[in-house]
């Protein structure tokens, strides 16, 4: 997972390295994987663009089995970003993300904050997403979403006076 994320990062991913290191993913246990590897995995193919059933798959499961109270900002941001670049819409996977980021949201720097605020788009606008997320989520756009859009917000006009 960190090394699909750090080529991803590098803008470096031959398909067939891409290739073998989905398939080592699949490979590794889902209890195996944690918050930290979720989430770099699936940040490493959204960065990649990287479509792939079985993978999404894989890695829906696996956050299933995490425990939304260990999750840290950084990998529920990380998660949330890459879930929302992905469209993946399992039910699982979003009822532990939403409970996460309850918990974490508060906790999250201008950089975290701007990457949920893609989530709470998606939850939003996109159809399969919002059919599958569990009803917290709509506490979560209501109690989250401002400092979100306003993190979002204040990270592009910096990037734009950068620019």
């Amino acid at each position: 997972a960190r090394l699909l994320r750090g080529f991803s990062e590098a803008r470096f991913a031959p398909p067939k390295l891409t290739l073998a290191l989905s398939a080592a993913l699949l490979l590794t246990p889902k209890e195996d994987l944690g918050a930290r590897g979720v989430a770099e995995a699936a940040s490493g193919l959204a960065r990649l663009g990287v479509s792939d059933a079985r993978l999404f798959e894989h890695l829906s499961e696996a956050a299933a089995c995490l425990d939304p109270r260990k999750v840290s900002p950084e990998e529920a941001a990380m998660l949330a970003w890459a879930t929302a670049v992905l469209r993946l819409s399992s039910p699982p996977l979003l009822a532990m993300l939403v409970e996460a980021l309850q918990l974490t949201v508060p906790r999250m720097d201008l950089n975290m904050a701007a990457d949920v605020h893609h989530l709470l788009v998606a939850l939003q606008v996109d159809a399969q997403v919002q059919q599958a997320a569990p009803p917290a989520a709509q506490l979560l756009l209501l109690l989250d979403a401002p400092k979100c859009r306003q993190a979002f917000a204040t990270q592009q006009q910096r990037a734009g006076a950068r620019g």
